[in-house]
C-alpha cells in the first residue's frame, strides 16, 4: 500500500520546481526592467542638468552682449539691425546660440547647429515688448534621445528659460 500511495505524487516535485523556476524567472525579468528603467531615468536627469547649464549660458551671455555695448540703440542694433524706435511692437528675432554668437536663424528649420561636442542645440527667441518697453527673451536648450517618438524632433526634450531686457542706461 505505500507504493501505491508514492506512486500518486510522483509528478509533483516537476511541477513543483517548474513553479520555483517560473517565479524566479518573473522576479529577475522585473528587476531587469526595474535596472532599465532606472538606467533611462539617470540619463534623462543628466541630459536635463546639462541642458540647464547650456540654457543658463546662453542667458548670460545675451545678457552680457547687452553690458558690453554703449547704449540700447546699440544693442537693438546688434540683434534686431534696428533701433529700438524702429522697432515695431511684437518684432522678433529668432538666434541660434551654438557658439554664443548673434546667428540669426531658426534652430527649428531643420539646419541644426549643435553645441560643439555636444547633441545639444540652444536657441534665444527675442520679442519685442514696446509696451513694457522691454525685450523677452526666452533661451532653450533641447536634445533628442531614444524616448523621442520623432527622429527629427532636436527639441524633443527641452529647458527653457524666459527674461527680460531692458535699457540699463537710462
Amino acid at each position: 500500500m505505500a507504493i501505491s500511495k508514492l506512486s500518486q505524487f510522483r509528478g509533483s516535485t516537476f511541477i513543483e520546481v517548474l513553479v520555483v523556476l517560473g517565479i524566479t524567472a518573473f522576479v529577475l525579468i522585473a528587476m531587469l526592467n526595474a535596472s532599465i528603467v532606472a538606467i533611462i531615468q539617470t540619463k534623462y536627469a543628466k541630459n536635463k542638468a546639462t541642458a540647464v547649464r547650456y540654457t543658463q549660458e546662453g542667458m548670460d551671455w545675451i545678457r552680457s552682449q547687452r553690458d558690453k555695448t554703449n547704449n540700447w540703440d546699440q544693442f537693438t542694433q546688434l540683434i534686431f539691425a534696428k533701433n529700438w524706435a524702429d522697432l515695431d511692437n511684437g518684432d522678433r528675432q529668432d538666434i541660434c546660440l551654438s557658439s554664443l554668437a548673434f546667428n540669426k536663424g531658426d534652430c527649428h528649420s531643420g539646419s541644426f547647429d549643435f553645441i560643439t561636442g555636444t547633441k545639444f542645440t540652444r536657441q534665444a527667441n527675442i520679442i519685442v515688448d514696446k509696451i513694457n518697453n522691454w525685450l523677452s527673451i526666452e533661451v532653450e536648450t533641447g536634445w533628442r534621445d531614444g524616448l523621442c517618438k520623432n527622429a527629427n524632433d532636436y527639441f524633443c526634450h527641452k529647458i527653457s528659460i524666459v527674461s527680460h531686457l531692458t535699457s540699463w542706461q537710462d
